[in-house]
């Protein structure tokens, strides 16, 4: 299929070196972005609004819990459910879990931050974001939903 498209491109513009970069860019873009992925700290890379080329979902909890209790069970929860807990930082209540690339995309970056609403209230925001492509096929969303469902029934007794 690629080597079908490599030529009809080939064929149409007369230029054999754009045609091997329409391919190059997308391929380059998406080992950077495996390479990238397994590591907090370049959280703003996927995260930046200039990214088009990644699908983004947030949500955002509302807690009475303080945010260090709120950490320590946002780790138990992502370390019993589907998603693998790849890096976390302590300091400023921050996670990294991913999923496995699927049939529909190359995998996802789930971040969970942490912080302080107020002197009662914990916020806890959650980003879905996909790995490689501008469109997650209802992953993100799927994603949300899981860790949603799986944090509130950690919290009932």
């Amino acid at each position: 299929m690629f080597y079908l498209i490599y030529k009809l491109t080939s064929h149409l513009t007369g230029e054999p070196i754009l045609s091997l970069l329409l391919f190059i860019i997308p391929i380059t873009f998406l080992i950077v972005n495996l390479i990238l992925r397994k590591r907090i700290q370049f959280k703003s890379w996927f995260l930046s609004k200039l990214n088009i080329f990644l699908d983004k979902e947030e949500s955002v909890l509302i807690s009475d819990i303080p945010p260090d209790l709120l950490y320590e069970k946002v780790l138990l929860v992502i370390d019993e459910s589907k998603f693998k807990r790849m890096d976390s930082t302590v300091e400023n209540f921050q996670v990294l879990a991913t999923t496995s690339p699927n049939f529909w995309t190359w995998g996802e970056n789930i971040y969970v931050a942490i912080s302080k609403k107020n002197d009662t209230m914990s916020e806890i925001k959650i980003t879905s974001v996909t790995v490689f492509g501008s469109y997650s096929w209802n992953r993100n969303k799927k994603n949300h939903q899981h860790f949603c469902e799986s944090f509130e029934q950690s919290l009932t007794i």
